[in-house]
């Protein structure tokens, strides 16, 4: 195994134990993680269940209860599709929006508490490069990472 091989599996493990840290605070707040990563889908403006779906990889049938319990929150209203008039498009609504900004705050503190002190401007400028490698153009990467 060569030193790069040794160091990418090293971040792997890193990630999977972030975001078991990340899912443990998730637990004892109002919102779920897959609830959080649609209605960050949801930022960029109204969208069909299908493809709220396929931006979060999932089927259809799998997005439903989640959708359903965003619904019965207040965080997540229908409105009727302009270019099909059969079919609607979620939006998240303001109650929405400040729900998931409170989440998103949570799960940072979490984050920051993880990140070793001394060092974390060095982390900050990491995720940075990797927010920029994830994101193929300027435009998605501006929208997705867009903040109140």
């Amino acid at each position: 195994m060569t030193d790069v091989d040794r160091r990418l599996r090293i971040a792997v493990r890193s990630f999977v134990d972030i975001y078991r840290e990340i899912e443990r605070a998730a637990r004892v707040g109002r919102m779920t993680i897959p609830q959080y990563k649609l209605l960050l889908y949801l930022r960029a403006g109204p969208q069909r269940a299908g493809e709220l779906a396929a931006l979060a990889a999932v089927k259809k049938p799998t997005i439903t209860p989640i959708v359903a319990t965003l619904e019965d929150r207040g965080w997540v209203a229908r409105e009727a599709d302009p270019d099909d008039r059969r079919s609607s498009r979620l939006m998240m609504t303001d109650e929405g929006r400040v729900a998931m900004n409170a989440f998103e705050s949570e799960l940072a503190e979490v984050l920051d508490t993880l990140l070793p002190e001394g060092s974390k401007e060095h982390f900050y400028e990491m995720f940075d490069i990797l927010n920029t490698a994830l994101y193929s153009s300027v435009e998605e990467r501006l929208r997705y990472f867009e903040f109140e």
